[in-house]
């Protein structure tokens, strides 16, 4: 049994990295005015800064939501490991 730390995307720890350290990252959501995506699934880093500088529209986030977090945490149990979440803060 190990402990399996759970992140948001707001870690900005590449994939593969986390992927090394057994790491599990959950994507927040990110909104360019009616334009919504995860972050690091369907919008990259550098994709992100070219509509920063292209759009109208600042970008405003959106946190992983509780059943996110639900289905990490019984998906690493169902492992036989303990999750630990840390995540973003106000």
């Amino acid at each position: 049994m190990a402990i399996r730390l759970i992140v948001d995307s707001a870690a900005d720890i590449p994939r593969r990295r986390a992927e090394e350290l057994g790491l599990k990252i959950l994507p927040m959501m990110v909104s360019f005015g009616e334009e919504h995506y995860r972050d690091g699934e369907d919008i990259s880093a550098r994709e992100f800064y070219e509509k920063l500088i292209e759009s109208d529209a600042l970008p405003t986030t959106g946190q992983v939501t509780p059943w996110q977090f639900e289905q990490a945490f019984r998906q690493t149990l169902q492992q036989g490991d303990t999750p630990v979440a840390a995540t973003v803060s106000s």
